[in-house]
């Protein structure tokens, strides 16, 4: 795994820890504005590292280990 999906998936793994806490807090209806616009921007941020992981991809395909590229 090259540093850039290494740190796509480390932000994924923290948004996707949070989600339980976050879903719980909007249904008890705890979840202040402040939490909310927090969580957006994190969840924005996310958004905007996958879009320029796609772009990178599009750029260089990103070697695999597969059928196609056995270890060596």
């Amino acid at each position: 795994m090259n540093e850039m999906t290494l740190a796509l998936v480390a932000a994924l793994k923290a948004v996707n820890e949070q989600i339980p806490c976050i879903i719980d807090c909007l249904v008890t209806d705890t979840l202040s504005a402040g939490k909310q616009r927090e969580f957006g921007g994190l969840l924005i941020e996310l958004g905007e590292l996958l879009r320029e992981y796609a772009d990178a991809a599009d750029a260089a395909p990103i070697p695999r280990r597969g059928p196609a590229m056995p270890l060596k």
